[in-house]
């Protein structure tokens, strides 16, 4: 299935590459807007492919201080999945070429900014509640 768009906070299905160099399929969280900007200025000229950042979500729940339990009240949509984690510090960019399946589902924005700044904890910045 040939992908030409995925938006911010939608939940897809990419070929998700580990720290180990292995590939899987697995659901993830868009976590930016496409980016198409002279910062990925390929080497020899021209431009790579628009690229994307999301998170990972997994069935397995192996470093609870850094994992959200996905529950269905959370999207706009039901995402019909078993139980499932956002996994915060397991953060990729990608290109639509990566993109196995897109779904018709957001998660809400009240959810997402809980995400980001969980994620920004990982890299250790933490912004002051207002």
């Amino acid at each position: 299935m040939a992908v030409d768009c995925v938006r911010k906070r939608q939940l897809i299905y990419i070929n998700f590459r580990f720290p180990d160099g292995t590939y899987l399929d697995h659901p993830a969280l868009v976590m930016s807007d496409l980016i198409d900007d002279d910062i990925y200025e390929m080497p020899g000229g021209g431009f790579s492919d628009k690229i994307f950042y999301a998170m990972l979500i997994s069935t397995k729940n192996h470093f609870e201080d850094r994992t959200y339990e996905l529950k269905p009240e959370f999207f706009d949509v039901d995402p019909k999945m078993r139980k499932s984690y956002f996994v915060t510090h397991m953060v990729g960019y990608f290109t639509l070429k990566d993109v196995i399946n897109v779904k018709e589902c957001y998660i809400k924005n009240d959810y997402f900014y809980k995400l980001q700044n969980m994620f920004m904890k990982t890299l250790g910045i933490e912004f002051e509640e207002e």
